[in-house]
Formats: C-alpha cells, sequence, structure tokens
C-alpha cells in the first residue's frame, strides 16, 4: 500500500489493474486527483479553506465537514467546494443542502428573489 504524494494527506493511493494483468499504484488518492482537477486546490488546502470558515458552511452557518465518501454532496451535514462554473473560481465551502439550492438556482439572482417573493406569498 502507497500514501497519497500530496504534503499533509494522509489517504491511501488506488491500484489500478493494467489490460496485460499487471498493477500501477497512483501517486495521488482520488480525492486529491479530484480536487486539482476540478479545483486547482489539494485535499489539505480543501481543508484549510473550511478551517478559514470555522467548520461551517459559508452561506447558512451549519457545521459541516469532508465525508470522503462519494455521492454525498448532497447531504446537509457534508461540506462541499463552492466554485464559478464561469471561472472556475472557488466561493467557500457550503453544506450540501446550499450547494445544491446555489445549483439549482443555476447562480442567478433573478431566480432568488422569485424564490423569495414565492415563499413570502404562503
Amino acid at each position: 500500500m502507497r500514501y497519497c504524494n500530496v504534503e499533509g494527506c494522509d489517504n491511501l493511493c488506488c491500484v489500478y489493474k493494467r489490460k496485460d494483468g499487471s498493477r500501477i499504484t497512483s501517486a495521488r488518492c482520488n480525492v486529491c486527483n479530484n480536487n486539482l482537477k476540478l479545483y486547482k486546490i489539494t485535499t489539505p488546502e480543501r481543508a484549510l479553506l473550511l478551517e478559514a470558515q470555522g467548520g461551517k458552511c459559508k452561506c447558512c452557518d451549519r457545521l459541516i465537514s469532508f465525508s470522503g465518501k462519494q455521492h454525498k454532496s448532497a447531504c446537509k451535514d457534508n461540506a462541499v467546494v463552492d466554485h464559478c462554473h464561469t471561472t472556475g473560481k472557488i466561493r467557500g465551502i457550503l453544506c450540501g443542502n446550499c450547494n445544491l439550492i446555489c445549483g439549482r438556482l443555476d447562480d442567478d439572482l433573478k431566480y432568488v428573489d422569485k424564490v423569495k417573493t414565492y415563499i413570502k406569498n404562503f
């Protein structure tokens, strides 16, 4: 077994099987690979962003943490990286609920006003 070569990350690397049956171990863990590919940050840098926010969602102030499990991004207690899909710039770390809401609103403030009006009317 081999650990991720990103400084500060202690995740195990994945072992892949080649077509010829031989095995190869990646240099970085899947979490670091995904963070670097999607957000240009490492897993430890992602953790520092959340720490700088006091461990809370930047929108709703709920205590959150990175679960390390895939497909948990919509869970309210799970931390996710929120970023602008146009520029790629990281805006902050949100809970799954807030991230889902921002995504559904297409980051368009006119929808926020419409939803606010809709809820006020009931």
